[in-house]
């Protein structure tokens, strides 16, 4: 072998030799687990005024890796003053990123808060569970309250349009109430709207408790090696 081709070699032979190690510690590609629970709300589901982890969709992940659906992941898509406009707009996207199995729509609080019209805002609930299920998602409702305030009639009209919503589509709902949590003690925050960390764990086992039986009708997921 000439001294030109011994050296065309030998690089050949050095650059496979620097490449090897470096691909063999690259990091594999995320293998999403088989199912995902994935929470689409407002500020109440995001942790507004809480620590990184104190928030329900977090705690109820805790109990999900603590049960017989250890397998199944939370995703929270969750953004703080978000309504149902802007969760509609955005849950296409999500939808395709995460590929859940279940969605939780946790929105319809800001609407009311900005005295928006309801039946819109109804039928931009209806939508996004079209959405879901056209995905082939199971849907579960998280119907918060708003302050007495806004009148009888609108309270009325907003608490209706949940039980519309969940009677016309056949779904499960859990329902939480800001008058509920400002009868104890240092469960709302100063601004008497957002429930405090001693109140994520009320409303994390409300949803479970209307969770379990969706995930009863799942196949099992595949568990982390």
């Amino acid at each position: 072998m000439n001294k030109r081709r011994f050296g065309v070699l030998l690089g050949v032979l050095l650059a496979w030799a620097a490449w090897l190690p470096a691909a063999m510690a690259a990091p594999k590609a995320e293998v999403r687990p088989a199912l995902r629970v994935l929470v689409h709300g407002d500020s109440l589901s995001a942790g507004y005024g809480l620590e990184l982890g104190q928030e329900w969709p977090a705690l109820l992940q805790r109990q999900l890796q603590k049960s017989p659906f250890s397998g199944v992941q939370v995703a929270n898509s969750s953004i703080s003053g978000e309504t149902t406009a802007g969760g509609l707009a955005r849950l296409p996207a999500v939808l395709a990123k995460e590929q859940p199995r279940i969605v939780i729509l946790a929105l319809g609080a800001n609407d009311a808060l900005q005295g928006q019209d309801l039946a819109q805002s109804q039928n931009q609930l209806q939508a996004m569970v079209d959405l879901a299920q056209k995905s082939q998602a199971k849907v579960l409702l998280l119907a918060s309250d708003i302050p007495p305030n806004y009148g009888a009639r609108y309270h009325a009209q907003y608490q209706q349009m949940f039980a519309d919503v969940a009677r016309q589509n056949h779904l499960p709902i859990v329902r939480f109430s800001i008058q509920e949590f400002a009868q104890k003690p240092g469960f709302l925050q100063k601004d008497a709207l957002h429930p405090t960390a001693l109140a994520q764990p009320l409303i994390a086992q409300r949803v479970w408790g209307a969770l379990q039986p969706l995930l009863k009708t799942l196949p099992a997921p595949k568990k982390k090696p």
